[in-house]
């Protein structure tokens, strides 16, 4: 069952996840997300997040219409 997001929390949640993206130095987004020996970074999960919210905008937007 797929979960229904109104556009307008997507919309806030997309500019929440930029503006943490822009919060957090680049120094510290190098460093891993975890301390399990990942080789990702906290910079890629912030940019899968964004990428995986924006896709939700597209497909919400898609069927509205």
């Amino acid at each position: 069952m797929k979960a229904e997001i109104p556009n307008q929390v997507l919309q806030s949640l997309i500019c929440d996840a930029h503006d943490l993206r822009r919060a957090i130095p680049a120094n510290i987004q190098r460093l891993p997300k975890d301390s399990e020996g990942t080789e990702f970074t906290i910079a890629m999960l912030l940019d899968d997040l964004i990428e995986t919210l924006e896709s939700y905008e597209v497909i919400t937007e898609g069927e509205s219409k």
